[in-house]
């Protein structure tokens, strides 16, 4: 069972791929040509609204960064919990092989990124930038390769990504909130118990959730908390399950605001996070640690992260490869995983404050997403896919 059908999810991460690249396009050609002037107008108009003791007045960007992306973090929540419910990821042995390659593709690009930024401490607070997977990207990367990707190779690269997210998720709650207000903490807590309270007795509405989500939001941040947590709770709180799976509420909600994230939310989000002045901005020999750190933890780290982890699993007999995946979907997996655009870019502005170093990150982050791609196609292209066997079944144990 999926929210929305194969075909769909498919065709709206190549749609939302291509637009994604549009965006960044865009927005690089308005911050280094005349034009940039209006990006920049675009970039910081302060918009806000005030209500009791919750205040929001913040540049527009951050409207789309701590506000329309808790829809982002909704949708990857909402497909999360399908896939451990009911999914890719229900059996403890399936989702044990993306589950391991994920970790070792968080664990090993941290590593490189901490060794590269050892004797420079302002920068190691970026740790979290390249560990990301940016799930849209990827399975757009994916999707945009057709018949010629390896089977098998879209459904590990989906359950990395999966647990990819839940690390960001937890590491969001963890490193990157701010001083907390005791009292908002209180006031979420109780909001996501009456959320939990409401699927739990079987309330199928989906109106009080959307009201209690909003709710959230503003007391998130209020807290001190990032607000775009309150996605990550809609998306595990609101019912998925029931005698019609694709009639629940999760289900109807995850299909009303697909196409809206999708097509719009996330090209907006790059438009206003790519934009970097190349000429003002460049990669000087004191901010080279942070470049090399961003760059070969996403395209080295995660390729060593994810295949070696997959690869010791299999040797040690903790894991197999369920046919019909092979070594060549495994490894093209890893190397889409170092696309991590979106969330990367999101650990950058949260490690970061404005300025050289967070400059840096975003193009760092940019060049490597672009590096994966292209060497996702070379890994196509020279590695030949292997003649089909008749007859072959089972499980593959071994490389």
């Amino acid at each position: 069972m999926q929210l929305l059908t194969q075909n769909d999810n498919a065709r709206g991460h190549k749609i939302s791929a291509i637009l994604m690249v549009v965006a960044i396009l865009l927005a690089l050609a308005m911050a280094n040509s005349p034009a940039n002037g209006i990006y920049y107008l675009l970039h910081h108009t302060r918009v806000g609204f005030h209500i009791g003791e919750i205040s929001y007045d913040r540049p527009f960007y951050l409207w789309v960064n701590e506000g329309l992306l808790a829809l982002f973090f909704l949708k990857v929540a909402a497909e999360t919990k399908v896939e451990l419910l009911h999914g890719l990821l229900s059996d403890r042995r399936a989702r044990l092989l993306p589950a391991i390659g994920a970790i070792g593709g968080m664990v090993a690009p941290a590593a490189i990124f901490l060794i590269a930024t050892y004797e420079f401490a302002a920068m190691r607070s970026g740790w979290a930038i390249p560990i990301s997977t940016d799930i849209v990207l990827a399975m757009g990367i994916l999707a945009l390769m057709g018949s010629a990707a390896p089977a098998g190779a879209k459904a590990l690269l989906a359950g990395v990504a999966v647990f990819d997210d839940l690390g960001a998720i937890l590491i969001i709650v963890f490193f990157h909130s701010g001083s907390v207000n005791l009292e908002m903490l209180i006031a979420a807590i109780l909001i996501v118990a009456l959320m939990f309270s409401l699927s739990r007795g079987g309330l199928k509405r989906l109106s009080p959730y959307i009201f209690l989500t909003l709710v959230l939001w503003a007391v998130l941040l209020a807290a001190g908390l990032h607000a775009t947590l309150a996605g990550v709770a809609a998306g595990f709180l609101i019912p998925s399950g029931g005698d019609d799976a694709r009639a629940s509420p999760l289900a109807r909600l995850d299909h009303d605001i697909t196409p809206f994230v999708l097509f719009f939310v996330v090209p907006l989000f790059a438009f206003f996070n790519a934009g970097l002045a190349l000429t003002a901005n460049g990669v000087s020999r004191e901010s080279m640690p942070l470049a090399l750190g961003i760059i070969l933890g996403l395209l080295l780290g995660k390729q060593l992260g994810v295949l070696g982890a997959i690869w010791l699993a299999v040797k040690l007999r903790l894991a197999k490869l369920p046919a019909p995946l092979d070594w060549r979907g495994v490894y093209l997996a890893a190397v889409i995983a170092g696309a991590g655009f979106t969330m990367s870019l999101f650990f950058a502005a949260l490690a970061f404050e404005a300025g050289a170093l967070l400059d840096v990150a975003r193009l760092a982050v940019l060049i490597a997403s672009a590096l994966a791609t292209l060497c996702a196609v070379i890994v196509l292209r020279v590695w030949p896919k292997p003649r089909a066997v008749c007859g072959q079944k089972g499980t593959r144990e071994d490389g």
